[in-house]
């Protein structure tokens, strides 16, 4: 089998990989022109065209091929990138392969909770997609993967902790394939009250963040620079001041107490509504799409269930409802009728043990020809 740089060629394929081909002929193709016809351009015209070529080629080789982010990806960790961009290099070079997306019938998608409850071996041929605190808006971030490539199932595994937080402008950076689509749903979000006046001193802020990041990719992509930056001065991004969204992907340093804290404390009602705008988007456009939705209601470690905590919870059992009486691709399984986790199941505040994984995959498979039709 070919490999060139250690990737395997014939591998290789899909849209985003026809991008890469068709944006390296264009790089050939622009400098063949520009060597044979230079000396009949003004001098100031060669040197614009110079400087669209340096960053036409500059871009070919650190950020459109799968050659560089193969490297990326084996050359850098959560320790110099953090947790998210992590796993945006694993997603970055793993889109130029063929059928990324639907290698099987069923994709599970989520936050790095998913792949606790859903462990590589116990699942046959479904494909476990997994980021770092991913939610609805990161959700939206990913459709156009799935546009192009279809899996016959999406499933979810969402709770509170998904939805009680407002949606983190980390996404919007990366963004991934969302590009100025996601555009079309802000209006709608900044309907919501309470995320207008969060976002109020900061609102063109965050349009200018997700504006540039589209247009500028070596912004986008800065992190990539700052990591190598940080391998060599032996920074460890583990041990920063974690965030919301790192919370969702804790690292060993982070105790269980710190974890509870963050799962009772920094979790509201005033963010659900939002999300849940962002949610009906993305179930709109798999229903669009002809992909099915299951939503399995999520949990974490039974110590956070707050009387708070199952307010929230309530909400957003209350909006999925709703959204069901929509969307007839959308099914909702809650919790009761699916293996719940008890406190020694957990290997912190979000993560289970392999043998609660086990117990809760049973469940699952005993009620979904109850929930699912094929």
């Amino acid at each position: 089998m070919l490999r060139i740089f250690g990737v395997e060629f014939s591998h290789l394929g899909g849209k985003y990989f026809i991008h890469f081909i068709s944006f390296f002929a264009a790089v050939v193709i622009l400098v063949c022109l520009f060597f044979f016809s230079r000396k009949q351009l003004r001098s100031s015209l060669q040197k614009g065209i110079s400087v669209l070529i340096v960053v036409m080629v500059l871009r070919l080789f650190l950020l459109y091929n799968p050659f560089i982010w193969r490297f990326y990806k084996n050359s850098l960790t959560e320790k110099e990138v953090g947790w998210l961009n992590r796993d945006v290099l694993r997603i970055e070079y793993y889109k130029y392969f063929r059928y990324f997306f639907c290698l099987s019938k069923y994709c599970i998608l989520g936050s790095s909770q998913v792949g606790y409850v859903f462990p590589p071996g116990l699942l046959g041929d479904a494909q476990v997609f997994t980021m770092s605190g991913l939610s609805p808006l990161g959700y939206l971030g990913l459709k156009d993967y799935f546009r192009f490539d279809r899996p016959e199932y999406i499933v979810l595994f969402i709770s509170d902790l998904d939805m009680a937080r407002f949606p983190d402008q980390a996404y919007l950076r990366t963004s991934l394939t969302g590009g100025f689509d996601l555009l079309k749903i802000f209006p709608r979000i900044f309907e919501n009250k309470a995320f207008r006046e969060k976002y109020s001193t900061k609102k063109l802020d965050f349009f200018a963040r997700f504006i540039f990041a589209q247009i500028f990719p070596e912004w986008k992509f800065s992190f990539v620079f700052k990591g190598f930056l940080n391998k060599l001065k032996g920074y460890n991004y583990e041990l920063k001041e974690v965030t919301n969204i790192e919370l969702a992907d804790v690292p060993a340093e982070v105790s269980l107490k710190e974890q509870l804290k963050n799962l009772t404390e920094n979790h509201f009602e005033e963010p659900i509504p939002a999300n849940l705008i962002l949610l009906e988007e993305f179930v709109s456009f798999c229903y669009l799409n002809k992909i099915k939705v299951i939503i399995l209601e999520g949990q974490y470690n039974p110590l956070a269930y707050t009387e708070k905590n199952m307010q929230l919870e309530k909400s957003v059992r209350n909006g999925i409802t709703k959204l069901l009486l929509s969307y007839p691709n959308l099914v909702y399984i809650p919790r009761e009728k699916l293996y719940q986790f008890t406190e020694s199941d957990y290997l912190g505040g979000y993560h289970v043990n392999f043998q609660a994984a086990q117990r809760f995959l049973i469940s699952f498979a005993g009620v979904y020809s109850d929930y699912c039709k094929d």
